[in-house]
């Protein structure tokens, strides 16, 4: 068997009968060596049985087959054949051998238990190997596509890096949450207030919502969106102006689904534009596969939202 490989736990029922069986094996086993054993070491077969017993079946299996083993090996080999009479001496043994099968059963089960938390330890640990494989391909791919999208619509080399790096950053902020939390996600305030830190300006950026958590996929969809919205606001938007404000809100929707806001008040006039470049082909893809969000250019200032399905209750 292999080491980091356990048995399977066998029902109460299952455990119950193999200790039965056991029991009856052994006893049948030192019947047959008697010939060769005389009466003494009357239980010297005991001990496989609840070594077994207690590896296959448990504290089920083992209990059962120890006392049963005793019971019955008294009752055909202590004291007068086929009774349970015995002497207050061949009682102590008994009790001695109770003792010693107990320590049998419980060292068995205990290395059993061992075995199990060593398998789960090597299956865990070939997830994790699965998982970081799936990840780094994927995390690969992102800065690939960032790198394309980042090169479009230009030849000048010192316009590709600012909007390459400054899209790594956003991209490097979401991970750290998903890193913190052992990539099980971030909760959706965590991601805006770290993607949005470097264009924080009091009273003029501001957040509200109910707590929702994103998954991995979509806590990177969003730092990228909210990052070019936020770049696009101080370029062209409500950041650029001194009385300009940003409202970014979520909350739960219908069937479901969550929705989050992007909501531009004060700046200049806006309108949409006549190429649709990197960065709006990015925010209108929204937060996940088959969910565009919504993008509205009103007089009062730019409006985004998407939907998403909540990664967490």
């Amino acid at each position: 068997m292999d080491l980091v490989t356990s048995p399977t736990q066998l029902r109460s029922g299952a455990a119950f009968a193999l200790g039965v069986g056991a029991a009856c094996a052994a006893i049948g086993l030192r019947a047959a060596l008697t010939p060769l054993l005389g009466v003494e070491e009357r239980f010297v077969s005991m001990f496989p049985a609840v070594l077994l017993a207690s590896f296959f079946g448990g504290v089920t299996g083992g209990l059962t087959c120890l006392l049963f083993s005793v019971v019955f090996g008294s009752f055909f080999f202590v004291g007068d054949p086929r009774s349970f009479l015995v002497s207050e001496h061949e009682a102590v043994g008994l009790v001695a051998l109770l003792a010693s099968g107990g320590a049998v059963m419980a060292g068995t089960i205990a290395i059993r238990r061992l075995l199990q938390r060593l398998a789960e330890a090597h299956e865990a640990e070939r997830m994790l190997a699965r998982e970081l494989q799936h990840r780094v391909k994927n995390n690969l791919s992102v800065v690939e596509a960032l790198a394309a999208a980042s090169a479009r619509d230009t030849e000048d080399l010192n316009v590709f890096l600012e909007r390459f790096l400054d899209r790594m950053r956003s991209l490097s902020a979401a991970h750290v949450l998903l890193s913190r939390d052992e990539g099980d996600g971030a909760e959706v305030q965590e991601v805006a207030a770290a993607v949005l830190a470097p264009f924080e300006a009091p009273g003029r950026l501001r957040f509200s919502g109910e707590r929702l958590r994103l998954g991995s996929s979509q806590a990177v969809a969003l730092a990228l969106c909210l990052h070019e919205l936020a770049t696009n606001s101080v370029k062209y938007g409500a950041l650029s102006a001194e009385a300009g404000t940003v409202e970014v809100s979520w909350s739960k929707a219908e069937r479901g689904l969550a929705e989050i806001r992007w909501e531009e008040r004060g700046g200049p006039p806006v309108r949409e534009p006549e190429r649709v470049g990197s960065g709006l082909q990015l925010l209108r893809r929204g937060l996940e596969s088959g969910s565009p969000a919504q993008i509205v250019y009103a007089r009062s200032g730019l409006s985004w939202s998407a939907r998403f399905h909540p990664a967490g209750p």
